[in-house]
């Protein structure tokens, strides 16, 4: 995944080693008015209404070396984001198909925000409060998400300052 012009391999989680590896990122994802996307307990249902980053608006991007520039959007629930033909977003599944894959795309402008376009369908995920959708074929302002990296709090450790 070539999220910041360069393909990382070191930087992140990596589950197993070689070919197969997995590079993991817990982040919250903020949209352009300022909310976080949530994945709520009851019904596995998604908003955009997340005031603070919380366990319900922790994301693990999640890129398998096998799936060149593909993306999985796990939620703190185990279950992965998904788009289908007719624009729904959601966050059920458990298992991947072609509407858990997604690619990151970032902003020209060097804000670091990124659009998340779905694989299968060529849509982006966006949307506000309760409305996310996966509908729109070029991204507007509801399509760029802000990533907040969350970081184990050993990471601003002073021992880790040596």
């Amino acid at each position: 995944m070539a999220v910041n012009g360069y393909r990382n391999g070191g930087n992140g989680e990596t589950g197993g080693s070689g070919s197969g590896s997995t590079l993991r990122w817990r982040m919250g994802l903020l949209n352009n008015r300022g909310r976080y996307l949530t994945a709520e307990t009851f019904g596995f249902k998604i908003n955009a209404t997340g005031t603070a980053l919380r366990k319900k608006q922790l994301w693990t991007i999640e890129y398998h070396s096998s799936e060149a520039d593909t993306v999985f959007i796990r939620s703190h629930l185990g279950r992965y984001l998904s788009g289908d033909r007719r624009g729904n977003a959601e966050c059920c599944s458990e298992e991947l198909s072609d509407a858990e894959r997604f690619s990151v795309e970032c902003h020209p402008d060097g804000s670091g925000r990124w659009a998340i376009r779905n694989r299968s369908t060529g849509f982006y995920f966006g949307g506000s409060d309760e409305r996310l959708i996966c509908h729109e074929k070029q991204p507007t302002a509801d399509e760029w998400w802000t990533p907040h990296f969350a970081f184990p709090p050993q990471v601003n450790s002073p021992q880790m300052c040596v």
